[in-house]
């Protein structure tokens, strides 16, 4: 990812923005901003903003959608227009198999769930 931003960078862009997945489902965000603030360094004209959606799927798409639109219109409370989004936002899914997602570590077993609630 550093090779891509470099590329943008030496292409103009002054104002770069990171959109990624759910941090809490994936380590890219993360690694993203690790990769930035060694970037900004380096370029410091060069605004970085990495922004969590804290969504999966269509729902980080429509967040994405959300944060073009509030961008072209000169918006800079970036976190703010996600939270408002996903305030708004109730994403269902099912799956057939729930072994991959357990081994995973990406959901708690049944017994763990019911012990919370």
């Amino acid at each position: 990812m550093e090779r891509v931003l470099r590329d943008i960078i030496s292409e103009g862009c002054t104002r770069i923005y990171c959109v990624h997945l759910s941090s809490k489902l994936s380590a890219f965000y993360n690694v993203m901003k690790s990769v930035t603030e060694r970037l900004k360094e380096e370029f410091p004209s060069v605004t970085f903003r990495v922004i969590d959606t804290k969504q999966l799927s269509i729902g980080a798409g429509y967040v994405l959608l959300k944060l073009m639109e509030a961008v072209k219109d000169g918006r800079e409370d970036l976190e703010k227009v996600v939270q408002e989004v996903n305030e708004r936002i109730k994403i269902r899914f099912s799956v057939l198999e729930f072994d991959y997602l357990m081994k995973s570590g990406r959901v708690k077993t049944i017994k763990e769930c019911s012990e919370i609630s």
